[in-house]
């Protein structure tokens, strides 16, 4: 590969991201609020994205930032590969970026062919979903990340798995808990309230609100919540489930909410481009998978909702069972209803949502986030100047 590849230009960093994808999820709402605060503070930012299906989330790139759709049809794609390959000789960036694991298949490649120029990985995944996904930590991912120059953990939890399971080199990992810009949410907390949102909704205002603010993937497990609210109906108590997001189990997930005769007690709202209004609605907001660090969990906690979810990833670094929320064993609907049934046991929900509050202005602000990405980077392409 060309040796510019490998020049420092004073005063001008130029950062080359590759993604698997655009898409809403979690990674990719960080993602791009990471480069947008890059791009804002002077750094020269382009984003490579292998898929071209999920998309939905480009146009939230800043405009200044150029970004390229690589159209990956296979899992290594050759020609995919020499498209990468060509933007990333053509740009000369100071420093690589790779969003999640497998963006890492396409770095190791482009480092053994001599390709030198600092490159960090940000991993966003903690628990693999499947045994496939798994065969591919152990013999692919966590061997060619320690081949890179440093590895960001979004939870101290997650850091601890991968060195544990996988053998990452600890030298390298750093942790940056993710972030979001908690001054949007302050002032929609100062302009809406909960019955207002509702009303304009057209959420009932005598249920016990539930959100739930997730793509609808298997992992997810969207099931485990509408299965506890069909047994919980049967005991008597008044909930109404509000899934916000979509993705490919919709269908299956309609049909389940029917056949439990849930159709008046559950609302599906499709992808929505500001999840505030909902988020705002509800007395309380539920993850049932394992998250490493959910911006979504982040997002409820900035509006005031307690929280429920599931004690694996890097929830207990967000809730602190029976202050701020409650956790519960993962996979374990009984848990679920018990910990929705302590939840509602609480008269008042105001105690535990201004210790949401709390928590999320002193630990999870973006620009502390986005501050330690920039000292990172600075460190990084200090060493070659």
């Amino acid at each position: 590969m060309s040796t510019n590849l490998y020049k420092t230009k004073p005063g001008d960093k130029r950062i080359i991201a590759l993604m698997s994808n655009i898409g809403c999820g979690g990674a990719e709402i960080h993602s791009i609020l990471l480069f947008n605060g890059l791009c804002e503070k002077g750094f020269t930012v382009k984003v490579l994205v292998l898929d071209t299906e999920r998309i939905d989330l480009a146009d939230r790139l800043d405009a200044r930032i150029e970004k390229v759709f690589i159209k990956r049809k296979k899992y290594f794609d050759l020609s995919a590969f020499s498209r990468v390959k060509k933007q990333i000789e053509s740009f000369c960036p100071d420093v690589f970026i790779m969003v999640d694991s497998y963006p890492i298949l396409y770095g190791r490649v482009l480092r053994f062919l001599g390709f030198k120029a600092k490159s960090i990985i940000i991993l966003h995944n903690t628990e693999p979903t499947n045994f496939k996904r798994e065969l591919q930590n152990r013999l692919i991912y966590a061997p060619s990340a320690n081949k890179f120059d440093k590895i960001v953990f979004v939870s101290e939890n997650q850091e601890k798995y991968w060195v544990k399971r996988y053998g990452i080199d600890q030298n390298k990992a750093s942790v940056i808990l993710n972030g979001i810009v908690l001054e949007n949410y302050e002032c929609y907390l100062n302009k809406h309230d909960k019955q207002s949102c509702r009303q304009r909704l057209g959420i009932p205002a005598d249920r016990i609100v539930i959100v739930m603010n997730a793509s609808l993937w298997a992992h997810k497990n969207h099931d485990h919540m509408i299965e506890a609210i069909y047994r919980l109906k049967n005991e008597g108590y008044n909930l109404f489930l509000l899934i916000v997001g979509d993705g490919p189990r919709r269908k299956a997930l309609e049909d389940l909410v029917a056949k439990k005769g849930l159709d008046d007690d559950v609302m599906f709202t499709g992808f929505v481009a500001d999840v505030m209004p909902y988020l705002m609605s509800a007395d309380f907001s539920a993850l049932t998978s394992s998250e490493t660090l959910s911006l979504a969990a982040l997002e409820s906690m900035a509006l005031g909702k307690p929280l429920i979810l599931s004690n694996s990833g890097g929830s207990p670094e967000i809730v602190d069972s029976g202050g701020n929320g409650i956790l519960y064993k993962h996979g374990d609907i009984d848990g679920l209803i018990n910990a929705i049934k302590k939840i509602i046991g609480y008269i008042d929900y105001l105690p535990m949502g201004d210790k949401c509050r709390e928590k999320a202005l002193k630990c999870f602000g973006f620009d502390r986030m986005l501050n330690q990405y920039i000292n990172l980077i600075n460190s990084q392409t200090a060493q070659i100047q």
